[in-house]
């Protein structure tokens, strides 16, 4: 078994993955041992070697008597990667463990290349075996590119009064939102994995995919709003949710952008091309919305409409173009209703 050693105390770590690959240092959480990470390590180690420690007190660290302070529990993360023969990492920690590697970030900048902070605050309240520490005051000299990773039903450390005060205070912080409490890691370690793999990705390249794929939303959103309409497209983003919200950004860039941007075909025959292939295939949500946006922003008349059932009834079958003349005249009765209004 690798043991470092610490002030006082031999620290238990395991390295896993392929040497090849950039390193990332897990620190977990009071009261957890490192099989806290054991569901999210197999979906780094493709792309990170994954250092993880037993904090002292805790597994098969040492549990030396008296209180630790923050200080120490960095020292140690610091001889852990001493051990390890890691030079600089980037540098993962949840909840006690998010503040480890807040002061890490701040103590020891050229050992840490980035940072997530994981359902994590500021402040630690005394308690635990260890003393209470707040680092709020600064965290504004952390240089290392920097996550928020919160939990949305995280009852111990929430983004209100949290989060927000870290990424309020840390320069060029982003946030992240997984639908977990405090331990999103054994929560959803898919999404957790997704969150920070993604993360890294972007300050590896220097931001240049998160900045391309900004530039294909705005241009997939224009094509969005001049076919759907502003209140609806609107309605549609402020319903985004954690769990959705990537989705929406992949059809804004390739259904939006990619194809109603390609200039091939006009976008009144993209309209028709869209009703004719949601009725054929029953998808009557779809076939409803691009109706009513045809109908009332000038993209096809009820002639038009019309006439594509018709076909549809040939090529896709009668029972389609049945169902798909009654949702449209549905549609079309609502149209004429609100103009009377």
């Amino acid at each position: 078994m690798p043991f470092a050693r610490g002030e006082g105390a031999r620290l238990y770590w395991r390295l896993d993955g392929d040497p090849a690959q950039p390193p990332i240092l897990l620190l977990g959480s009071i009261g957890a041992d490192m099989s806290l990470w054991d569901r999210l390590t197999p979906l780094l180690t493709p792309r990170y070697r994954v250092l993880r420690m037993d904090a002292r007190g805790h597994g098969a660290s040492d549990a030396p008597d008296g209180d630790e302070d923050l200080e120490t529990l960095v020292d140690d993360a610091l001889a852990v990667m001493d051990a390890a023969g890691v030079a600089r990492a980037a540098v993962c920690g949840l909840s006690l463990g998010g503040m480890v590697a807040m002061a890490l970030a701040l103590k020891a900048p050229g050992r840490v290349s980035s940072l997530i902070c994981a359902c994590t605050s500021p402040r630690m309240d005394p308690g635990g075996g260890f003393i209470g520490a707040d680092l709020e005051d600064r965290l504004g000299g952390i240089a290392a590119p920097t996550l928020v990773l919160c939990g949305a039903r995280d009852v111990r450390a929430p983004f209100a009064g949290h989060g927000e005060r870290l990424l309020a205070a840390i320069p060029g912080a982003r946030i992240a939102t997984l639908d977990t409490g405090h331990l999103a890691c054994l929560e959803d370690p898919s999404g957790f994995a997704d969150r920070v793999i993604g993360f890294l990705r972007d300050v590896a390249d220097g931001g240049a995919v998160r900045a391309a794929e900004d530039t294909l939303f705005e241009a997939g959103l224009v094509n969005r709003r001049e076919m759907l309409g502003d209140d609806w497209v609107d309605r549609s983003l402020a319903a985004r949710t954690p769990f959705n919200a990537d989705f929406q950004a992949m059809i804004t860039r390739y259904a939006w952008r990619e194809i109603w941007g390609r200039p091939g075909l006009d976008h009144r025959t993209r309209r028709l091309l869209v009703v004719a292939t949601t009725a054929a295939l029953g998808r009557w949500e779809e076939f409803r919305l691009h109706v009513r946006a045809g109908l009332t922003r000038g993209g096809f008349t009820q002639e038009e409409l019309k006439e594509v059932l018709m076909q549809t009834a040939i090529y896709a079958g009668v029972p389609a173009a049945n169902t798909a003349f009654a949702e449209a005249a549905k549609v079309i009765a609502e149209i004429a209703g609100q103009s009377k209004a």
